[in-house]
């Protein structure tokens, strides 16, 4: 008898030990985060002084001038108008960096800074452009075809990103603007020619 109340003793102290770890845990936690609101409250200016010495320590680092910056910028904009770059489907990080002779790592922290997207952002924006152009020029091309020729991969890619962008899917984008353009082309019923009058 003795040893099963031994046995018994052991496992309420086990499970006393795991009561003790979850419960210093949560008191941990709490306190942790109390500190970040007082922090946060009492002393606003604090977690802004936080992010302005991170942004200091990002502009040290950076592998460029302000004024580098600003010109790789627009040489890199001029560059996807004129070529086009964004049409190939297989374009890459490094194959857009080697157009301005950059590495694939000063050519991310240009668009980043710059243009405060990601590359897959930034490509898919000249694409969306594109794709709404397209939609409105080429009436009779199907909408998967415009994708397709806008630099896409997929129906699946450019139907959520250009309904993500544009509020509608691209169907919908087309039917809209089609509309527009019928009633733009309207006359005005005062410019109508004068004549019958419908009773």
């Amino acid at each position: 008898m003795d040893r099963g109340r031994s046995t018994r003793v052991l496992e309420l102290l086990r499970g006393f030990d795991l009561y003790w770890k979850a419960s210093l845990f949560l008191v941990l936690h709490s306190v942790m985060l109390l500190v970040f609101l007082i922090l946060r409250v009492g002393r606003p200016g604090i977690m802004h002084s936080f992010a302005v010495s991170v942004h200091r320590n990002q502009a040290r680092r950076s592998r460029f001038s302000n004024r580098d910056r600003k010109a790789l910028s627009e040489e890199l904009t001029r560059i996807m108008q004129a070529e086009s770059l964004y049409l190939n489907e297989e374009l890459t990080l490094a194959d857009l960096a080697d157009y301005l002779g950059l590495t694939s790592a000063q050519m991310s922290e240009l668009i980043n800074s710059e243009f405060d997207k990601n590359f897959n952002a930034f490509v898919n924006e000249y694409r969306i452009q594109a794709m709404k152009e397209r939609l409105l020029e080429f009436l009779k091309e199907g909408i998967l075809n415009v994708g397709l020729a806008c630099g896409f991969r997929s129906a699946s890619a450019f139907q959520s990103l250009f309904k993500t962008r544009t509020g509608m899917t691209p169907g919908q984008f087309r039917k809209k603007h089609q509309n527009r353009e019928r009633t733009k082309n309207r006359r005005p019923r005062s410019l109508r020619e004068p004549g019958r009058r419908r009773v």
